[in-house]
């Protein structure tokens, strides 16, 4: 198991799919609802960073390295250019010049964009029982219950047909988890990680 690992992080999110999704999901759980007021994004976004972690006490930091992650509508001095754990603390860096935001133990977490899962994946046991092989699925409809919100709503895109995942069993984190909803990715998450920095001895 790793203790101090490195590598990059890829995220690629179809925005329409995602909402198809959304809505799709929303319809099963009250068909007599109107969506009122969603905003209909659409269009392709890509973001990967560069990252090391420590496993305990757990401490994650990222640097990007290319992205086109802005929101539709939104000014794309909100991209996040970095963002840092220390002692309970986040701190994210962004814009051009940079502005720094320090959120506070209590703040909850922000901007790791499911990193943190894929290198800790343990909570997805609750759902989905060990051992797990190097590449699984999982039917959408087994992550979409109360349980599975709670336990790993990092990885979770609502209203997906199916999930499929790579597994290094070696270091012990998802190297990929992608999404699909009819039958194209929705949402892909994949991790290279080079040789961890530090192993733990048990």
């Amino acid at each position: 198991m790793w203790e101090v690992l490195s590598g990059t992080l890829e995220v690629v999110r179809d925005l329409k799919l995602e909402n198809h999704g959304r809505r799709r999901f929303h319809g099963r759980r009250n068909p007599d609802s109107t969506p009122v007021g969603s905003v209909e994004l659409s269009g392709r976004q890509l973001f990967r960073v560069a990252f090391a972690a420590r496993r305990a006490p757990r401490r994650l930091a990222m640097i990007e390295v290319e992205t086109d992650f802005a929101i539709p509508g939104m000014p794309r001095e909100d991209d996040v250019a970095l963002v840092a754990w220390v002692a309970g603390l986040t701190t994210i860096i962004r814009g051009d010049p940079p502005v720094a935001e320090l959120l506070g133990p209590d703040d909850g977490t922000r901007g790791d964009n499911s990193l943190g899962r894929l290198l800790e994946p343990e909570p997805l046991e609750v759902v989905v029982h060990p051992p797990w092989a190097r590449h699984f699925e999982i039917a959408g409809s087994t992550l979409e219950t109360d349980e599975a919100m709670f336990a790993v709503p990092e990885l979770i895109t609502i209203g997906s047909d199916r999930y499929e995942a790579e597994f290094d069993g070696d270091l012990g984190i998802l190297t990929s988890w992608a999404a699909y909803i009819d039958d194209d990715v929705a949402t892909r998450f994949r991790v290279k990680a080079v040789s961890p920095l530090w192993l733990s001895t048990h």
